[in-house]
């Protein structure tokens, strides 16, 4: 067994055991089976949080007033690693429109899923983003997705510092805001109510 020898302010040499790990082991396909979220059918309220956040890349002037854009929507986790929207707030429609559907997708050694839904832009004051997708990422665990999330876009670029080259195909994840989460049945009533 290896010992490391370190030498003390005081001149004198202090011995100690060397640390050993267990080997990693990766999980059986078993496990990833069991421990892989069934978000399947699940109804979840997000209740978004979207301006500036400590330690954003995005650039300096973005969400400098404070302002915060606060859309609400009713998602449902389809199979295939579909989302599809089945409601929006009632005054959300100014703030940003919705396109489509998204995707989702889990992943076990985080155990977290990440979704994404496609938008036409999102204004609300100077928090302005353009068209594009905003990515979610929750810690889930079987049909239960945390109450709260990070909000992410990804560019091409470095956020405030555009002047830096960027290799292409290489996209940055900036962070633009957070969310919640709620999970409802079905035949919840109507976001608002």
């Amino acid at each position: 067994m290896a010992a490391l020898v370190l030498l003390h302010s005081t001149g004198a040499l202090l011995r100690t055991p060397a640390c050993h790990y267990a080997p990693f082991r990766p999980a059986s396909a078993t496990m990833a089976d069991i421990a892989a979220p069934s978000l399947v059918g699940s109804h979840y309220t997000l209740q978004l949080d979207i301006g500036v956040e400590r330690g954003t890349w995005m650039p300096p002037s973005w969400g400098r007033s404070g302002a915060r854009a606060t859309p609400k929507l009713r998602v449902v986790f389809e199979e295939e690693g579909k989302l599809r929207i089945t409601e929006t707030g009632a005054y959300d429609a100014r703030i940003v429109k919705w396109e489509g559907t998204g995707g989702w997708e889990y992943d076990a050694g985080r155990e977290t899923v990440q979704f994404w839904l496609s938008h036409s832009g999102v204004a609300q004051d100077d928090v302005v983003l353009g068209q594009g997708k905003l990515w979610f990422s929750a810690p889930a665990w079987g049909n239960q997705l945390s109450r709260r999330g990070n909000l992410t876009i990804r560019q091409s670029k470095l956020g405030w510092l555009p002047f830096l080259p960027t290799l292409p195909g290489v996209q940055g994840s900036f962070m633009v805001g957070t969310f919640r989460t709620e999970m409802v049945s079905e035949d919840a009533p109507p976001l608002g109510m």
